[in-house]
């Protein structure tokens, strides 16, 4: 043992993620190995964690249509960086967006396939499923079961979404609804 040491590591957002304790430190550098494996292991916890509240939200919000929960996964001033036509900013317009969508499809589920975390964003390719019943984008209800996929990066501050980028197959949609034009004859 070649001296004393003190650690204690610390986190901006939670306080203490650690132990704090005093020992004597070999010089072998397994103390230092101790604290990156402590950090290492501190941040695969916050990717698990900000895929689960993506996921929470998806589930919770959108698939089970309680819109005014949107708020525990979503800041007020969330800012939607490809927003829907005619999308209001914030948190309102992001909830104007899921009613818009589960008054168009009220069977709508949304389901997470795949997620990938890094630092602080989390990118979730998604499929959603549901029947048309209702008026959305200008389109009346037809009735027509639609299957649409795509995906999203979402952006977390100290555990909710603080901005997002919803990349979807509005053509496959579009098509599925029968809104498109017929193709030309050959």
């Amino acid at each position: 043992m070649a001296g004393a040491a003190e650690i204690c590591l610390m986190d901006d957002k939670d306080g203490l993620i650690g132990a704090s304790w005093m020992t004597e430190a070999p010089d072998d550098g397994s103390m230092g190995m101790a604290i990156i494996q402590g950090l290492q292991a501190r941040e695969n916890e916050m990717k698990r964690d900000n895929k689960a509240i993506v996921r929470g939200f998806a589930d919770e919000v959108i698939t089970q249509g309680k819109i005014e929960a949107a708020g525990q996964y979503v800041w007020e001033d969330v800012v939607e960086q490809v927003p829907m036509p005619g999308q209001d900013p914030g948190l309102d317009g992001l909830k104007d967006v899921v009613r818009a969508m589960r008054t168009g499809f009220p069977d709508l589920v949304f389901s997470v396939e795949e997620q990938i975390a890094e630092d602080d964003k989390v990118v979730s390719r998604f499929e959603w499923t549901g029947t048309h019943r209702g008026e959305f984008l200008g389109i009346p209800a037809t009735g027509r079961p639609v299957r649409v996929w795509g995906m999203v990066i979402d952006r977390l501050v100290e555990g909710r979404i603080k901005d997002t980028r919803i990349l979807m197959d509005t053509l496959g949609l579009m098509g599925q609804l029968g809104a498109l034009p017929a193709p030309p004859e050959a």
